[in-house]
Order: structure tokens, then C-alpha cells, then sequence
């Protein structure tokens, strides 16, 4: 990871560390918002396989991506 260094020697947090949030939000909303397919939205949010984002989903958020969508309509 690249760290971005700032004044006095500190280090802000990695670049992927910053965008975390947004990503997020970005996989909750394409799941919300959309009726692709998972595996499509996996796709879209930089995973190579539904299976890979599924387990992530579910590692972060306690529920499957299946059914934080069902509970989210």
C-alpha cells in the first residue's frame, strides 16, 4: 500500500484506506438501486467472481448480498 506522507513527518492513511468508505456505499447503493444480476454488480464494484464479492459482503456486513437487497426493497 502507498502511504502519503504529510507535514512533520506524518503519514495520512493508505490511498485504498481513504476510499474505503465510498466503495462502500457504492456496493450498498448498486444493490439497492439495481436489479443486475450479483454477479454483475460484483463485477462493477472490482471483484472477479460473485462468489469472491459475496464472502467480502458478508465478512463487512454480517448478511449476504442476496438478502441485504431483499431487505433493503
Amino acid at each position: 500500500m502507498t502511504r502519503v506522507r504529510g507535514g512533520a513527518g506524518a503519514t495520512s492513511p493508505p490511498i485504498e484506506e481513504a476510499r474505503a468508505p465510498s466503495h462502500r456505499r457504492n456496493r450498498l447503493r448498486r444493490l439497492r438501486e439495481s436489479d443486475a444480476p450479483l454477479s454483475e454488480v460484483a463485477a462493477q464494484v472490482g471483484y472477479g467472481s460473485e462468489f469472491s464479492f459475496a464472502n467480502a459482503f458478508k465478512r463487512e456486513y454480517g448478511t449476504a448480498p442476496g438478502r441485504y437487497r431483499h431487505q433493503a426493497a
